[in-house]
């Protein structure tokens, strides 16, 4: 209005201006209301040591991200191995040859012979009669030893339990190298979303404005890349933590921290 004023610029700019002002203000009812709805949908997450939902405070201030961390190369190959160790899928498969190797046990039992033992002892007590009716101290021991003759079901038993025990070593491999797969799949997607943060901040750092003059057109388009800059930089945070809990999944931990996630040389 003053450079209206001072005949710097024409009526036409102020109409302009009030313009997109009148359309801000209708993107910020907009996207107020987008983050009560975003706030209430937290809260079901959010709790306090209660577990009551906490609602954050649209007005208050921003949250704080922690910062965006590349992940380091030569860590690739033990992140792999502690996911294999680590993965409740691998454990399930670890119990049951355990059990397979009991059922091993038993069956190569059943093939061997029976061997049973036995010792008897006969002694009669109390004083002899007249007649010397008393029997001396006796002892008596037997060993049985059984061999079935048809021992087709011990073996048939073994056999089967080999071939489960041989297709669980396949599932396994398969398994881990699923794993494996998978641990390098989201260590790639958090490498590229940490980059893009990495990127973003450099590209919202930069001096959107210009000083000295300008026209209402430049100042407003200035003004919407400092936005979209923002934006996208908050984009590309949300990827990055998205990517982080796919990638603490993969190595089979509860939470993940870039100092206790990219391992650690072996240990979590």
């Amino acid at each position: 209005e003053r450079q209206i004023e001072l005949g710097e610029k024409a009526d036409i700019d102020l109409v302009d201006n009030q313009r997109i002002i009148v359309s801000r203000r209708a993107k910020l009812i907009d996207a107020r209301r987008k983050q009560q709805q975003a706030a209430v949908k937290l809260s079901l997450f959010f709790r306090d040591e209660l577990g009551q939902p906490l609602v954050i405070p649209i007005d208050g201030p921003a949250p704080d991200f922690p910062e965006t961390h590349l992940p380091d190369e030569e860590t690739l190959a033990d992140d792999v191995d502690f996911a294999v160790a680590n993965r409740p899928e691998l454990e399930e498969l670890m119990v049951a040859q355990q059990q397979l190797n009991v059922a091993y046990r038993q069956a190569q039992n059943e093939f061997l012979p029976d061997v049973d033992a036995g010792l008897f002892l006969g002694q009669d007590v109390g004083n002899p009669t007249s007649d010397d009716d008393k029997s001396e101290f006796e002892i008596e021991a037997t060993l049985t030893v059984s061999v079935p003759l048809e021992r087709r079901k011990a073996r048939g038993k073994i056999r089967q339990v080999r071939g489960k025990a041989a297709q669980l070593r396949a599932k396994t491999q398969f398994a881990s190298d699923k794993v494996g797969a998978e641990v390098r799949v989201a260590r790639a997607a958090l490498i590229a979303a940490a980059e893009r943060v990495i990127q973003t901040e450099e590209g919202a750092e930069k001096r959107l404005f210009d000083e000295g003059q300008s026209t209402l057109f430049n100042l407003n388009i200035r003004e919407q890349q400092t936005a979209e800059a923002a934006g996208n930089l908050v984009a590309a945070q949300l990827e990055y933590f998205v990517a982080s809990a796919d990638y603490s999944a993969a190595l089979g931990l509860e939470t993940w921290t870039p100092d206790a996630g990219f391992l650690i040389n072996g240990a979590p």
